[in-house]
């Protein structure tokens, strides 16, 4: 039997999680691109869905960015934020569909780590930047 999928409640019922970059450093293709683990394949989303499910994970989830070894996870605005280091910081967004903004970013490591030597990954939590 197959599922329509039409709705993001039907999205987030059959997905482990959602995610997306909406930079991501010298691979534009990556942007506003959803990635999911899913029960069911939704890659043929019509675009409009596709919009509101991102918006959905942006407002619902964690605000994330992968880093190399030298970038320290400063913020722009601090003293020690070093241009150098962390001009290839890719940026998203992620939501755990069973736990609302649980902080496992597992599927993520096979974006950035392989392509761009991301070994670190932060994400925002009360206005703080933290270590994963």
């Amino acid at each position: 039997m197959k599922t329509t999928i039409t709705t993001i409640q039907d999205v987030l019922n059959n997905s482990e999680d959602l995610f997306f970059f909406d930079t991501y450093y010298d691979r534009p293709e990556y942007e506003n691109k959803l990635f999911h683990r899913s029960v069911l394949k939704i890659r043929k989303l019509p675009s409009e869905l596709r919009e509101e499910i991102n918006n959905y994970v942006k407002e619902n989830g964690v605000r994330f960015f992968t880093a190399n070894d030298d970038d320290e996870g400063y913020p722009k605005n601090h003293p020690k934020y070093d241009e150098e280091h962390c001009e290839d910081r890719c940026y998203g967004y992620y939501l755990d569909t069973d736990n609302n903004k649980n902080i496992d970013f597992a599927p993520l490591d096979r974006f950035t780590a392989p392509d761009l030597g991301h070994a670190r990954m932060y994400y925002e939590q009360n206005n703080q930047i933290k270590q994963l």
